[in-house]
This record gives structure tokens, sequence and C-alpha cells, in this order.
């Protein structure tokens, strides 16, 4: 697609470093209008000569909000890939025994912050006493058992 002044104008699916759109294309924006605006003092109409002010602050504010739109985007990006990470985790995870576990790591987690806080926080082995305690919430737990369960053993109920 050609857009004024002759550029093409990327797709808005097309990324580059910037988002969506280049600094490139803005400053080629702004060398227009600086070219315009030297054309228009030579020409020295005072008519011409406002039109071109008002376009370049209307130029300007597209700009920002383009910036603004981009940023946007990103943050909205890197959410996605966050929420895709999360489910990517819940699959993964199950809960035996009052424990939360992630599949392949025998070590268990406190049920009771994931619940409340989607924290998943080691539980450690009583240093005294008989009864495990969560660093993070203080909740006393289930006895750790001594063999790690798996997700498809008898008790194991799947959380994602």
């Amino acid at each position: 697609m050609k857009a004024h002044g002759g550029g093409t104008r990327r797709p808005f699916a097309e990324s580059t470093a910037d988002g969506p759109y280049s600094r490139e294309s803005e400053m080629s924006l702004l060398e227009s209008i600086l070219g315009i605006t030297k054309l228009a003092t030579k020409i020295a109409n005072p008519d011409l000569l406002k039109a071109v002010a008002d376009a370049n602050v209307q130029a300007m504010e597209l700009s920002k909000s383009n910036l603004d739109l981009q940023k946007r985007v990103g943050e909205l990006e890197r959410q996605i890939l966050r929420m895709r990470g999360l489910e990517d985790l819940k699959a993964k995870l199950f809960v035996n025994g009052g424990y939360l576990y992630i599949e392949g790591d025998p070590n268990p987690r406190c049920l009771t912050c994931w619940d409340h806080s989607g924290e998943l926080i080691h539980v450690l082995p009583p240093i005294t006493g008989i009864f495990p305690q969560c660093t993070v919430c203080k909740n006393f737990l289930d006895v750790i058992p001594k063999t790690p369960p798996k997700r498809g053993d008898t008790g194991s109920v799947p959380v994602g």
C-alpha cells in the first residue's frame, strides 16, 4: 500500500523493533512537513503557512497517538505471553494429598498459596515437629509423602 508522500505503509500485523510502524515513517513525515514549511515560507503565503502549521500540530498528535498505541500493543502482547505461559503451567499442575505438584518435579508446593495468590511456594520438610509449615501463609500441612506422587496416581487431581 502507498501512503501520502510516496512512502510504503507497513501492514498492521508486521512488526519492527519499535512496534508495528517504525520511527523511520515518523521521521519521514516530519521531514516532509519541514520541507513543505520551507517551501511555504519561500512562497510567503500566510494562509499556506497557517495550514502547514496546523498540519504539523496534527502530525505531532498522530505521532504521539501512534506511540501510545504501540506501547499498548506491546503491553497486550506481553500479557498474552504471560497468559499462555500460565495455561502451559496449569496443564502440568496436579493436586495430591493436600499439596500442589508440577509434573516431573518431586517438590510439593503450598496449595493455599496457589489458591489465594497464584504463587508456587515450595513446602520444605519440617525442621522440628511432625508437620511442615508453609513459610509464606504459615499454614500447617499434611506430612510430605516419602515418594512424590505422579500426575496419574490415585488421588491426583489435575489443576488445568
